[in-house]
């Protein structure tokens, strides 16, 4: 297996941490040209190889742009080729490689009411525990106070629990709570809540402050869908909720953007060929009509990173210089593109299916 050498352009791991069960923390010292910048929620593509072949992932970053060391957080998860060989292979000393920040979910770019709430799940805490001490260090937002609400299955599954527990001990206007689905009532106390998060207590906690408050969700989407209903339930505004769809952080395994092509195939398309060209990269290839254009091009050697592979990282992002694709999601609906991006060509190519001759150019 090839080692993952000392890497002065990419980040260096210094030191690991356990921090739940199947669950680890990796503290990353910053490459030598300099700090990378970065707004608390944002994620950073990086890239390790796993014998002999690249392969690329998105994970949130769980520090703070001024610490000396960057944090990232990885779970294990069934399948997961990067994730579950970081925590099994990568050793102190080796290095990653970095391939750009992103991620609109952040605490600057969506700045907070007096009253936040941050909503997590499994390792959906992630960037709302870099957003949460952002907020607790810089008393300038004007922030008044912070509840932070994480559900896990029990007490061996929360992430950064000594962590969040120490936030609430040092600072009055921080308050945890933990809801503990595996949990009957007789075994816990507070801050621990046996049980599933829902909209009654939604409302427990949002109800003196529902008309001045942020919240800032992040975990599996139907976590996240039964907190926004829950939410508007409770007639809060939604245009004061931001959220983040977890699931490439946690780990996208091989095939989740498959269904693409298989609606093009299935609504009958499918049996034409079309040319695909990279002109910087020399680049001349063929595709089947309803290919994804991610795999065309780096099954051709292009080097396009393809690290979330559904659409919300931002990685691929590619021009379409000539030509047209079909895109399975809107990337400026989830803020990933912008309309003017749209305009000139840009798209991801992770979503976009070749539907016509098309030129590409990664500039």
């Amino acid at each position: 297996m090839q080692k993952n050498n000392p890497n002065p352009d990419g980040l260096t791991l210094i030191s690991t941490v356990e921090e739940a069960a199947d669950t680890k923390s990796f503290f990353f010292r910053h490459p030598a040209t300099g700090k990378i910048r970065f707004k608390p929620g944002q994620f950073i593509n990086i890239g390790v190889q796993i014998d002999g072949k690249p392969h690329y992932r998105s994970y949130s970053i769980s520090s703070l742009p001024e610490d000396e060391l960057m944090q990232l957080t990885i779970k294990r998860v069934e399948g997961g080729l990067v994730s579950n060989w970081m925590i099994d292979q990568l050793k102190v000393g080796e290095s990653v490689s970095m391939h750009g920040v992103a991620g609109a979910f952040n605490i600057i770019d969506q700045p907070p009411a007096e009253h936040i709430v941050f909503i997590s799940a499994g390792c959906g805490v992630t960037p709302v525990m870099s957003m949460a001490k952002y907020i607790l260090s810089h008393k300038e937002t004007g922030v008044k106070s912070i509840q932070f609400i994480h559900c896990a299955r029990d007490r061996e599954n929360i992430i950064y629990q000594d962590e969040i527990l120490s936030l609430e001990k040092n600072h009055p206007d921080f308050h945890a709570f933990f809801y503990l689905s595996a949990a009957t009532e007789d075994q816990v106390a507070s801050p621990y809540r046996a049980g599933r998060l829902n909209g009654a207590f939604l409302h427990s906690h949002l109800k003196d402050i529902v008309n001045n408050s942020s919240v800032y969700l992040c975990g599996p989407m139907e976590f996240m869908d039964m907190v926004k209903e829950g939410l508007m339930e409770i007639h809060f505004d939604l245009a004061c909720l931001f959220h983040e769809d977890f699931t490439f952080n946690c780990e996208v395994l091989p095939g989740l953007a498959a269904f693409s092509v298989q609606e093009t195939v299935e609504n009958g398309h499918g049996g034409n060929t079309y040319k695909v060209t990279a002109p910087d990269f020399d680049f001349d290839g063929e595709a089947q009509e309803g290919e994804i254009l991610l795999d065309v091009l780096q099954n051709g050697g292009v080097p396009i990173i393809g690290a979330c592979r559904v659409g919300l990282c931002g990685a691929c992002k590619c021009r379409v210089k000539s030509g047209d694709v079909k895109l399975t999601t809107d990337p400026v609906a989830s803020g990933i593109l912008t309309q003017a991006d749209r305009e000139e060509g840009y798209t991801l190519a992770c979503v976009s299916l070749v539907i016509d001759d098309v030129q590409i150019s990664l500039k």
